[in-house]
């Protein structure tokens, strides 16, 4: 690259980087509030994840926040504390909105080498067929983010429903997304699912070359070493050194979207987890200079998948789960529904091009058993009746009634 196209990339990716940038658009402290959850789900994943995970913050907080549109009282109260939207009110919807508008913007982004850059979120409401919900609820979702309610059997038809459901998500995600509700996570207890779907696929704005990537050792945190392919660039980049920390960061196509690498010092990893937060990451974002780069980065692919009803709770967000306690009233005027499951599913690969990346979320509301309409039945004519042994079938007595009188 050139000298002037790199003081240009630099320029531009700076732009990007600089927090005032983010206040032109209705949608920052939406956008401000999710990465304090990001977070705050991390720090609770990496307690039960040994190995590596990856996940979808912004896939999840949509659809809870989906999900909170119908919550009232002590459930709405939790939810919004554990989503960070409580010093948000009523704005929480609109705003959502405004992110999600501001997201889709990226998808107009192409490359003179009509390389792809590829930014899709897409939410969706699957409903119970003779369910009735509030249509207020409906309406709101819809109009803040885009969902449109579908009817599903889940009473006579819990799997056909659960295969609808997961064939969209895998549509949507370009196949990266496969079977995200099990057999478990539906039955015919399910009333309403609330959905997800994030598919991302960007280019690098300058590739790696294929050329320079090797095989190298990648050093793990107990000190032994895996040989992995390492991709190889010479450019600008925006880059810093703190306390040990390097952090550099990786424009895709247009500059709008980035990879922000964080690799602690030797023997500091656990240390540094435990400390990254959204106001840390903030410091780390605006301490980034451009200097020219020689980068060594790994070629890796993955993918996770997390029940977060337990997670979820731990952080606050008990009632929702609970079916004495939760009140989904907004959702269908009644006190019946209750989170029956949080599912999330994520993929990633990145290698000299770029990077794809594909994740979604599933709310499944359930309602608590409730007995079955009565039908009218009364013994108004004459009748036998038997005195039996449930377990071994024993008739222990018997008798017929003529006349009751």
């Amino acid at each position: 690259m050139g000298s002037r196209s790199l003081i240009a990339s630099m320029l531009l990716a700076a732009a990007v980087a600089t927090p005032s940038r983010a206040q032109q658009f209705q949608g920052a402290e939406i956008a401000r509030a999710n990465a304090g959850f990001a977070f705050d789900l991390y720090g609770e994943l990496r307690k039960s994840e040994s190995g590596n995970f990856f996940y979808s913050p912004h896939s999840i907080s949509s659809a809870l926040g989906m999900t909170m549109a119908g919550a009232r009282g002590q459930t709405a109260g939790e939810m919004a504390r554990t989503l960070r939207y409580d010093a948000l009110g009523d704005r929480v919807h609109p705003l959502a909105e405004a992110l999600g508008d501001e997201l889709a913007k990226r998808e107009n982004v192409r490359g003179e080498r009509g390389d792809p850059f590829r930014l899709r979120v897409s939410n969706a409401l699957w409903g119970q067929i003779d369910h009735e919900f509030r249509p207020e609820f409906v309406e709101l979702l819809g109009k803040h983010y885009g969902a449109a309610l579908r009817s599903l059997d889940f009473v006579q038809d819990p799997d056909g429903s659960r295969k609808t459901v997961n064939a969209a998500i895998e549509e949507a995600t370009e196949g990266k997304i496969r079977d995200l509700l099990q057999p478990p996570d539906v039955t015919d207890e399910t009333r309403l699912v609330l959905t997800n779907a994030i598919y991302f696929k960007a280019s690098w704005a300058e590739e790696f070359p294929a050329g320079r990537t090797q095989v190298g050792a990648f050093h793990r945190k107990d000190g032994t070493a895996v040989d992995v392919p390492f991709m190889g660039r010479t450019d600008g980049f925006l880059h810093a050194e703190q306390d040990g920390l390097t952090a550099i960061d990786l424009p895709y196509l247009g500059g709008e979207v980035t990879m922000l690498v964080l690799m602690p010092a030797e023997g500091t990893f656990d240390e540094f987890e435990t400390s990254l937060d959204s106001k840390r990451l903030e410091a780390i974002v605006g301490s980034l200079g451009g200097r020219q780069v020689d980068l060594a980065l790994p070629k890796f692919e993955m993918r996770s998948r997390f029940g977060l009803g337990e997670v979820l709770q731990d952080l606050g967000m008990k009632s929702a789960f609970d079916p004495d306690a939760a009140d989904f009233s907004g959702m269908d005027g009644t006190r019946n529904l209750f989170i029956g499951a949080v599912v999330h599913q994520s993929f990633v690969r990145v290698d000299e091009k770029g990077t794809e990346a594909a994740a979604a979320t599933a709310v499944v509301m359930k309602a608590e058993s409730m007995p079955a309409e009565p039908i009218e039945v009364r013994i108004d004519r004459p009748f036998v009746f038997l005195v039996r042994d449930r377990t071994t079938g024993a008739v222990l007595f018997a008798g017929r009634v003529l006349d009751p009188k």
